[in-house]
């Protein structure tokens, strides 16, 4: 289950001399095609108009939108599972409004870094850089930027266990939604609220705050959203039927994320396991694996990929095809052509995926330790032989 961050842009160069003003209207009318298409979720069609901005924006050497296409797109990129090339576009861009010192770039510069840390599950990262993002003096000063700065606090603290925290910041954030009469805002932070009261499995908290969100989110250009967050509260009270029935009105579309379609696929087979259509279940989390492994090939550092954690992380998926080919065995059924690639049998099947999950488990457990672990001087050459053990692991 992934909370929800809020993009924040760069300011952009609005005047030029005559002679390069009608390209910098250029530049600006595509970037601003490029906005208008994130807003609606079209982010492959929003990546082509920054696209053509920053092209034109090169060509003009106007850095200030040159950073400003850079960052756009790296945060989509880090929305559509492209980790590496997020980061490298937003360091990029990150490199040249320090060079400008736009403090209002950089603070959203970072708060798009860590974003793309958040997606990419490490969350320790996305927290430093949301926390950078909101020490720049005359960084975000209008209050939507400082409510989405405060946002992404309360999701890094809530993904790493600390709620109380957590829900401080969510509160702030909801305080100043009501204050703009922003609908999208206050959805947003109710169904982050819905997210915490979940995993602290304060169920009845979860589905008033998450019926809420969902009535606000109509107002909005997305009315679908709060409804994935809902799911999770009828999974985790087993009311299978009203998740399977709420998934059938938010189906994932072309437009749609990897990141999303992977929650979808692996609500829906939970919903389906929990109905006993077994199956299904596994036919669909099938799609949720071969998605998520999909994603972790994009990624350089793979060691927090899954986000292994009380909650889960993405190596739910991976446990519950494991528990339903498990069930599907025990059931007395033989084969599933579906399955062939991972073993003669059911029971052949469920083990296949018993050995990723705990090799997944361990791996990332292993690199959790290490990185808590209090470094010791050592000397140069086990140090270079300890790095390169880790750069080993993060490739598996």
């Amino acid at each position: 289950m992934i909370f929800r961050v809020s993009c924040v842009v760069l300011l952009l160069c609005l005047s030029a001399s005559v002679g390069q003003a009608q390209s910098l209207k250029d530049i600006l009318k595509s970037y601003e095609q490029g906005y208008a298409s994130y807003q609606q979720g079209k982010y492959y069609e929003a990546l082509a108009s920054y696209e053509r901005s920053l092209k034109l924006a090169r060509q003009a050497k106007f850095p200030q939108n040159i950073a400003a296409n850079l960052t756009s797109m790296g945060f989509i990129y880090g929305l559509l599972g492209h980790y590496d090339k997020a980061l490298v576009h937003l360091e990029e861009g990150l490199k040249i409004v320090r060079e400008l010192n736009h403090a209002h770039d950089i603070a959203a510069a970072l708060h798009s870094l860590g974003a793309v840390y958040f997606f990419s599950s490490q969350y320790d990262k996305a927290l430093a850089h949301f926390e950078e993002a909101m020490t720049i003096p005359q960084g975000f000063t209008n209050p939507r930027e400082v409510a989405a700065g405060l946002n992404s606090l309360g999701v890094a603290y809530g993904s790493l266990g600390e709620y109380d925290k957590a829900l401080g910041y969510f509160a702030e954030v909801l305080k100043i939604g009501q204050q703009l009469n922003s609908a999208e805002d206050i959805a947003t932070t109710l169904n982050n609220m819905a997210t915490v009261y979940v995993f602290q499995q304060r169920c009845h908290d979860a589905e008033w705050t998450s019926l809420e969100a969902d009535k606000i989110q109509q107002q909005t250009r997305l009315p679908w959203r709060a409804k994935a967050v809902l799911v999770e509260v009828y999974l985790a009270t087993h009311q299978y039927d009203k998740a399977l029935a709420l998934l059938q009105d938010i189906i994932p579309v072309l437009q749609d994320s990897d990141h999303y379609r992977f929650d979808f696929q692996t609500q829906q087979g939970l919903a389906l396991q929990g109905r006993g259509r077994l199956p299904e279940a596994a036919s669909t989390l099938l799609k949720a694996v071969s998605l998520a492994e999909d994603m972790r090939q994009r990624v350089a550092d793979r060691l927090t990929f899954f986000g292994v954690s009380s909650q889960g992380g993405r190596i739910r998926a991976y446990r519950a095809l494991v528990t339903t080919l498990a069930e599907r065995a025990l059931h007395g059924e033989q084969v599933d052509p579906a399955f062939a690639a991972y073993g003669q049998s059911m029971a052949a099947y469920a083990l296949y995926f018993a050995e990723a999950t705990k090799a997944r488990v361990l791996l990332e457990t292993m690199a959790a330790s290490a990185r808590q672990t209090t470094k010791v001087a050592l000397p140069p050459a086990l140090r270079v032989e300890e790095e390169n053990l880790h750069a080993q692991l993060a490739a598996l």
